[in-house]
């Protein structure tokens, strides 16, 4: 049975967006060109790109490294629980 980064490989921006989120303990909402250029993304069009980040998005959820996601306008939002030991320091604030 494949593991969830194993899942992502022929998704490159969904396995980037993996290792980055999974770094977030509670992630704040990011702007859509941030996500863009903090990638590195090769899409030829903002457009382009968007669809990519949702698809990738779904990714994560199907797979359980997030709840959920919310795309308004240029803002995105991230829903996740946090793992044991970033709920310990969320807790420790």
């Amino acid at each position: 049975m494949l593991n969830s980064v194993e899942k992502l490989r022929k998704q490159p921006l969904a396995l980037w967006l993996h290792g980055f989120l999974s770094s977030h303990a509670a992630p704040y909402p990011l702007k859509i060109s941030t996500i863009h250029r903090l990638s590195g993304s090769g899409a030829q069009t903002f457009r382009d790109f968007k669809y990519r980040l949702r698809k990738g998005l779904v990714a994560l959820v199907a797979i359980g490294a997030i709840d959920s996601f919310v795309v308004d306008g240029d803002s995105l939002k991230i829903k996740k629980t946090p793992s044991p030991s970033q709920q310990r320091h969320l807790d420790s604030k």
